[in-house]
């Protein structure tokens, strides 16, 4: 009985040269796929603080706001204080900077005199501008948000 041998001469080992293309183009393209998506997932977490942190200084000015309305008398403290020159409302409001992650800081500034609003008299009253500035920072990541909010109050001539 004959035993067979397979052709060795002709074999050179192209399948396997082939076989290892294949794995290797396999292989980047799934390291490239793994690091976009990874990449779109920082961009998303990115996105997301820099939502959290523009929610929170647009709430701090609407909170401030409302402590204005209530505390009137805190306008008169800025006036005397100058054209310019802030008033930080974060150390008067009680509530501010509850999340310990996210720091807000409100400031108040008088703007100076503007006429009235509509429906009131030029010659009986006035109008003061004030501006609220809120910054509001994502603690040790760098999100920062900064909100500013005009606000004309009308009071009568002296």
């Amino acid at each position: 009985m004959e035993q067979l041998t397979p052709p060795i001469k002709r074999q050179k080992g192209s399948v396997l040269l082939m076989s290892l293309m294949v794995v290797l183009v396999f292989g980047f393209s799934g390291f490239f796929v793994m690091e976009m998506a990874t990449t779109g997932m920082h961009s998303s977490h990115n996105e997301w603080r820099s939502m959290e942190v523009y929610h929170a200084a647009y709430g701090e000015l609407e909170a401030q706001l409302e402590f204005i309305e209530n505390n009137p008398d805190v306008l008169g403290t800025v006036m005397s204080m100058g054209i310019n020159t802030p008033l930080d409302l974060t150390a008067l409001f009680d509530d501010a900077n509850t999340n310990r992650d996210i720091v807000t800081v409100a400031t108040l500034i008088f703007v100076g005199e503007t006429p009235p609003p509509s429906g009131f008299s030029i010659g009986d009253f006035r109008g003061l501008m004030f501006e609220i500035n809120c910054v509001a920072t994502f603690n040790d990541v760098g999100a920062r948000s900064s909100q500013t909010l005009r606000v004309t109050h009308t009071a009568p001539r002296i």
